[in-house]
């Protein structure tokens, strides 16, 4: 069971630290999860920055369209990705 915060908003969710999650996922490099939150989901299919965050809202339901949006339109999914990267780049630097 993972030593992350349980989120009592999504159930299905544990949220970890990047340094909790490294190990446990090799196949993401520790830069990676550095510079942008990403999603494991049971089935092995990880997401990242933006894309991570439109799939885990539509775990809620009401926000599903968001992630669909996402992966169907690039000038969508390309302004998301700036945004994000906009809002992390601090992040990243922090480290």
């Amino acid at each position: 069971m993972s030593s992350g915060l349980h989120s009592n908003i999504m159930p299905c969710f544990f949220f970890e630290t990047y340094q909790e999650a490294a190990g446990r996922f090799p196949s993401i490099p520790v830069d990676a999860f550095r510079r942008a939150a990403f999603l494991v989901e049971p089935n092995g299919n990880v997401y990242r920055g933006m894309g991570a965050a439109y799939r885990a809202f539509g775990y809620g339901g009401r926000w599903g369209f968001l992630f669909r949006l996402y992966e169907a339109s690039a000038l969508f999914r390309n302004a998301s990705d700036y945004l994000y990267r906009c809002i992390a780049g601090p992040r990243a630097a922090a480290g």
